[in-house]
Formats: C-alpha cells, structure tokens, sequence
C-alpha cells in the first residue's frame, strides 16, 4: 500500500448552520481541504470530491415502496487528472483546497431514530486503471437548522390555567416554547385546593417525543405511513410541606407552588430535534401526572400536556456520533439556556474588552464574560503596565498594538464610569429625545456661543 494516512477529507467545521426555516435563511459556505499523503509514487487517473445528501426509511419494503432518495448531490471537478487518462503522483504530501455554498433550503440531518435518517457525506475518491481497485475516503457533514432570532421570539411560553372537576385550582407553565438541545427547562406548578383535606401525591413528568413518517408509494393512492412513540425522560418529585405557601404570587389564595429544572437528554441517539419535513415528522410534549389523595382515600389524577420544541442550538458542539462534547456558557446560564443565538442588539454572549488580555492572551469562547472594569480597576492597570513592558516585547504585533492602546487611554473616573453605562440599542431608541438644555454644563456649546468665543 503506497500510502501513509492515504486520502482524506478536512473541513473547516463538520456542521453548517442554518438560521431560519427553508424559505428565509441564506447559503452557507462549505470550505476544506482534501490530502493525500504518499510514501512512493502512484499511477492515479484522476482524484475527486463528491457531497452527497441521502434520505433512508428502514421501516419499508425495498421490494415496493424503495427505502432511499439521494436529495442533494455536487460533484467538484477532478483535482487531479481526467478520465481515461493517467498520471504519476510523486511520493510526498499534496492538499487540495475546495469549498461550495449550500443552498439555504437544505434539508437538516436527521440522526439517532431507526426508521429514517437523512445523511450527507463527503467522499474523496482516487480512480485507477481498470484491473486496480479505486481507493475511497469519506467524511460525514451534519446540516443544522435553528430558528431564527425572531422565530425564537415570538415563541411565547405555554401556560395551561384550569379548574379541575371543583376540587383543584392549577397553573402549570413554561416560560418558553423552545428549549435548545442538551438545555434543560424550566417548569412551574401552582396547585390551590378547593376543598379541605386534599393533599398531592408524587408529581410524575414525561418527555415524550413522537415521530410520524410518510412515504409516496409508486401508486399515488397510495401512502405507507409509519407511527412510534417514546418516552425520553422521566422526573419525579414529591410534594413537602415546603412547597406550601399562605400566599401564591400575589394573590390571597393558599396552595403549592413548586419549580423544577427539567434536564434535556445531550445525546442524539436519546432525542432527536422537532423537526417536520421529507415525510418525517417529530414532535415533543411535555406530560405532567398529578395524584390527588382525596379526602375519602381515594386517588385520582390529573393530567396535563405542553407541547415544546427543541432545537439544536448554533453555541453547542456534538461529535461524530452525536453526542454534546461540551456545554457552553449558554447551555448552563439560566437566563439563556432557551434562547437561541442573539439578535444584532442583543449580543449576551459578546466579551467585553479585558485590558488583561494583554498579559494573559485570547479567552476561550467557553469562558465567562468578563465584567465591565470600574475606574479602581483601570488605575490599577496603568500602574501595572510598566512593569510588564519587558513581557509585552515577545508579544506579537497585534498585542503590542493593545498595550500601547491600554497606555495611552487618559480618561478620568467620571468619563469611564459614563462610557459603561451606555444603553443598548433597544433602549436607545424607546428614550425620548432630550435637547441640549436637559444635559449637564459640560456639554458641548451652540453655534452662537462658539462664534463668539473664537472671536474673543
């Protein structure tokens, strides 16, 4: 065998995100680069790429219906060589550089689920001659598609507020639709009994996610159509005296309030995203079983259903096998666990300028957002930045730059402490204009008052 690691496939990232639904979201650019290591020459034809999208039902009859549809197929130009022709590779190493723009109503994957999946997979191939077997490589693409900002936010929470059979008043919420996948939820319950002695029992919550396939048999009357259901969580918790409260949120009724943070399965394979297309579609809903232990011994149940949706969020990285490698600032912070990638005037994932970057290098994106430095802290920088100097002159250009930025920042406390306090764009725009009048004496003078100044 003449090679070292033979061929393979390098991409720049393994995943393509797309934002929005297959109607509003733009193409994304593929880029990688293919190599070929050599320890001896080889006599090749040529050397291509080729993407290839496939979507597979299991649950068919390949006899009738067929179990496989290719749905997206480019096919780079030769690299190397032309067909019917051939050529000698010299021993040593060779890349080649490709890349392509997916169109934007690419169809996302679809893992972890027996009876259907949609696949995409870069193959490198290396055509000999005739009488020599060609040599193959190949690398699996996952195409992501999350909601869009805006989708995100017109995805109210889900509150069910009912009376049940005059014996309980309930409230149980969500305060989001969408929650990201590895994420967790976040599910309140408020339970007030209407009649003396009613007590709950252990609190049973359900993940259930239900997927529904379809297939066009050559007969157009004709649909096979496939249905499964399965439980992919479950929490329990008990009702304690804790949990009772002489006043619910406000109101003069007495009752249970409970809130619990419902962990999301981070691997693929235990749930898939919601997702509705190419004759596969995949819902959730959370499932909430109440036991109520009535006066009389008896026990019956309340039942209560909250469809969600759960989306692969852009801040999270899974492996080839679809599992979550790691959990990002978003996926752990409470107050942006369910929210999607931020809008342009909403960048709580942004990092703050840190003056201590030049001492310490780059931050990892996994880190925390470093807070806004008060002027204390930015005294103490400068006084520090002398005795760093012999550090800073192994430093590249780029953090050179920085450091003489850091040295030549004169501000006093009043105009640090006014620069961190400037609004978001949201706010800026909902403020009334104020004139000139409302502003302090340091603003700047009018035209006429200038003038005269010059004159003097």
């Amino acid at each position: 065998m003449p090679f070292a690691d033979a061929v393979y496939n390098s991409l720049n990232n393994d995943s393509v995100v797309f934002r929005g639904n297959d109607q509003e979201s733009t193409g994304q650019l593929l880029r990688g680069v293919v190599v070929l290591c050599l320890q001896s020459p080889l006599r090749v034809e040529k050397l291509h790429l080729g993407l290839v999208g496939t979507l597979r039902y299991s649950w068919t009859d390949p006899g009738l219906l067929g179990n496989k549809s290719i749905l997206f197929n480019h096919q780079w130009s030769p690299f190397v060589g032309t067909h019917g022709t051939s050529m000698v590779l010299s021993a040593g190493n060779y890349e080649w550089p490709f890349e392509c723009v997916l169109p934007g109503d690419l169809t996302e994957s679809v893992e972890g689920i027996s009876e259907a999946s949609v696949q995409y997979k870069l193959t490198a191939t290396i055509s000999r001659s005739k009488l020599t077997r060609d040599l193959h490589t190949s690398k699996a693409l996952r195409v992501i598609r999350t909601p869009s900002p805006e989708e995100l936010e017109t995805m109210a929470g889900v509150s069910i507020d009912n009376t049940w059979l005059d014996k309980i008043d309930y409230s149980i919420s969500i305060p989001t639709k969408a929650a990201p996948f590895g994420g967790f939820i976040t599910l309140k319950m408020l339970f007030t009994p209407l009649i003396k002695g009613l007590k709950l029992g252990e609190i049973t919550v359900l993940l259930v996610e239900t997927r529904d396939c379809f297939v066009q048999g050559s007969n157009t009357t004709h649909v096979k159509e496939h249905h499964t259901e399965r439980e992919v969580s479950r929490w329990r918790f008990k009702v304690t005296m804790e949990d009772w409260h002489n006043t619910l949120e406000d109101t003069a009724q007495e009752g249970w309030a409970l809130k619990k943070k419902l962990d999301l399965p981070n691997k693929i394979r235990q749930c898939v995203q919601t997702l509705n297309h190419s004759g596969i579609k995949i819902d959730h809903k959370i499932k909430v079983r109440v036991p109520l232990c009535n006066p009389d011994g008896h026990i019956s149940e309340l039942l209560t259903i909250l469809p969600i949706m759960i989306f692969i969020s852009p801040n999270m990285r899974l492996d080839v096998n679809g599992n979550m490698e790691d959990r990002l600032p978003v996926m752990s912070n409470p107050e942006t666990a369910t929210t999607g990638p931020p809008e342009y005037g909403a960048h709580v994932l942004d990092q703050l300028y840190d003056t201590s970057e030049v001492f310490q290098g780059a931050r990892a994106q996994s880190e925390p957002v470093t807070r806004a430095q008060t002027p204390d802290q930015a005294d103490s920088m400068r006084a520090g930045s002398s005795q760093a100097s012999a550090f800073t002159t192994q430093r590249s250009s780029l953090d050179n730059a920085a450091h003489n930025a850091v040295e030549n920042m004169e501000m006093d406390s009043r105009e640090f402490h006014d620069l961190t306090r400037v609004p978001t764009y949201r706010t800026a725009v909902r403020t009334p204009f104020r004139s000139h009048a409302q502003f302090n004496d340091d603003t700047l003078p009018d035209y006429h008052t200038a003038a005269e100044t010059s004159s003097v």
